[in-house]
């Protein structure tokens, strides 16, 4: 195929015709346009394309017997170049295992027209290097797309790895043009120990010593795997188990894991035949909670253990779900001062023995604090000084803390395309929020609320607009 922006020149040659009849003469019938008229004759010739279009031009080779043949070349005049601007996935967007990934696009002519979706073509591959081997790098082919809003499934795959999609647009009309976008997977940390410390371990394709910590692609399958036996200063040292976050993952030696979350994960071996604890201890029963003048006291019965118990964790929330670690206790008792009336704590308890093993959480036990009898009608103060400000991530949201007579719970964000107040968009309990679900281009405008735990809410703060560029 020949190609250009007109006026193209093209020059002919026919000079490799044959013809098995020796010392036979040849003619050569040239039409440039294909519209069956002879435009020039000899064995070479030219023409210049004034017009942009496709041609099929013919040469047709005649001996003096009368007997001929005929080739055909396809002339590509091309009306400019394109320009393509790829707006999904936005720069700096990641995702998980199983999202689904958006791929938008749009190209104009030279004179500003759009290209049909129908000449945009996706291909999309796999690009992978082995962990701690940045130069054994290789390709898998993932899928191919038609058009210019598109998705695909962002694929199971071990890490370090991405997606490479390259859009090429092809109108016919103008010179195709091509662009290279990487897909990034979202990631997660997954920390690795041996007990004893300092054995191999298989994660993926790639072992290390531990501890170490490697990335990994968020919701993908990771295999892991450990030696039968291993020696340390003379001692061999048999496997045992995988533990994930403490909790037994398999006694196999051949494991594998998907995490959505940043998690820890432990080869268990044992010395001489010894077996480690690896026993949970039972679970804390009748857990119960009493309002004091300024603290919330806890009381729960006692777990067992083949071992002994440690220590008691002590969890708390203030939306009535299992919380986040608070405090410990090495009795079976715990006074919780870090509180503030009229706030609902829900509580719960887990047993921990002397070999990090923990039991399942006991039963979950809400109290507050008596702010006098009366009800809590009053507001939070009006959140202050709310910008937003580009990141790769996103928007980035940040305001000063409000006060409340009781305590503020959570800030809700209000979001708008038209810069105005817009419905409710999400809550934090933070000073700060970070919007990852944008399209460039956009404008976003954003105002802050503040609630405390009765329900009362702010005046919204000041409205804070952004263009996405």
């Amino acid at each position: 195929m020949t190609g250009g922006a007109p006026p193209l020149a093209v020059s002919f040659d026919g000079s490799t015709s044959t013809d098995p009849d020796v010392g036979d003469t040849l003619t050569y019938a040239w039409d440039f346009d294909g519209n069956g008229s002879t435009d020039a004759t000899g064995v070479s010739a030219s023409h210049t394309y004034n017009t942009a279009g496709t041609y099929n031009a013919r040469l047709t080779v005649t001996d003096q017997g009368g007997l001929s043949n005929s080739t055909t070349r396809t002339i590509t005049v091309a009306s400019g170049t394109i320009a393509i601007v790829v707006t999904e996935p936005a720069t700096g967007r990641t995702f998980k295992t199983g999202a689904l990934v958006p791929v938008r696009a749009t190209a104009t002519y030279a004179d500003g027209r759009p290209v049909d979706s129908s000449a945009f073509s996706w291909t999309l591959n796999i690009e992978h290097c082995v962990p701690n081997a940045p130069d054994s790098c290789h390709s898998h082919d993932l899928t191919s797309l038609v058009g210019n809003r598109r998705v695909f499934v962002m694929p199971d795959h071990e890490y370090p790895s991405f997606v490479e999609a390259r859009l090429t647009v092809d109108p016919g009309d103008a010179a195709p043009a091509s662009v290279v976008v990487p897909v990034n997977f979202r990631l997660v940390d997954l920390d690795v120990q041996t007990l004893p410390a300092g054995l191999d371990v298989l994660v993926g394709s790639a072992a290390e010593t531990a501890p170490f910590t490697r990335e990994l692609a968020m919701a993908a399958t990771t295999s892991l795997s450990a030696a039968v036996s291993q020696t340390v200063d003379g001692v061999q040292y048999d496997f045992v188990e995988w533990r994930l976050n403490g909790v037994r993952l398999s006694t196999q030696r051949f494991a594998e894991l998907n995490l959505e979350q940043d998690g820890a994960v432990v080869a268990v071996y044992s010395a001489d035949g010894g077996v480690p604890d690896v026993e949970q201890p039972s679970t804390p029963r009748g857990l119960t909670t009493t309002a004091l003048t300024s603290s919330i006291r806890l009381n729960w019965t006692a777990s067992t253990d083949n071992v002994g118990i440690a220590e008691y964790e002590v969890y708390r929330s203030t939306d009535g779900s299992f919380g986040t670690l608070v405090s410990t206790s090495t009795s079976t008792s715990f006074t919780d001062g870090n509180v503030s009336q009229g706030v609902d704590y829900t509580y719960a308890v887990k047993a921990v023995d002397g070999a990090g093993n923990r039991s399942w959480r006991s039963n979950l036990s809400t109290e507050a604090i008596s702010n006098g009898g009366g009800l809590d009608t009053e507001r939070p103060t009006t959140p202050r000084g709310l910008k937003a400000t580009r990141i790769n991530a996103g928007v980035n949201l940040t305001w000063t803390a409000s006060t409340d007579n009781v305590g503020v719970v959570r800030y809700q964000i209000y979001r708008s395309a038209d810069g105005t107040l817009g419905p409710l968009f999400a809550t934090t309990t933070n000073t700060s929020f970070v919007n990852e679900s944008v399209a460039l281009g956009e404008t976003y405008t954003y105002a802050i609320r503040a609630e405390d735990a009765a329900g009362n809410v702010s005046w919204r703060s000041n409205l804070a607009s952004i263009t996405v560029d």
